[in-house]
């Protein structure tokens, strides 16, 4: 037998987090019916199936994180075009509202830095 499938991870185009793709938000660079697929012939599209053909950008499941990567240019640059700030503006609150309808059960919060504590759950004095 093989080995179990993983789980596929992708980083956060805003806080640069990895995370399962499950967890994420994607924006997909599609081409425009006639276009030629340079500069003017993309679009980018929210993709909350993540099934759309093309290159992919992904966010945390977060408002802010969302936000960052459209006024920061994370989400741009992560998909290789230039986007126009209202373009940005509607892909973020499009986002937003689908969040807000589809909230997520077991979401993963904002990433934690580390602050020194065990992942085991054990405190750091206690032996098994």
């Amino acid at each position: 037998m093989g080995k179990p499938a993983r789980e596929p991870y992708r980083r956060c185009a805003a806080c640069r987090a990895r995370r399962p793709k499950a967890a994420l938000l994607r924006f997909a660079r599609v081409a425009r019916p006639g276009g030629s697929g340079v500069g003017e012939g993309w679009s980018i599209e929210f993709d909350p199936y993540q099934r759309a053909e093309g290159r992919g950008a992904y966010t945390c499941r977060d408002e802010g994180c969302l936000q960052r990567g459209f006024q920061k240019g994370g989400v741009a640059r992560t998909l290789r075009i230039s986007l126009r700030q209202d373009e940005g503006e509607r892909l973020s609150t499009k986002a937003v509202e689908y969040l807000r309808g589809h909230a997520m059960p077991g979401a993963l919060p904002p990433v934690q830095r580390s602050t020194g504590t065990p992942l085991s759950g054990t405190s750091p004095g206690e032996e098994s």
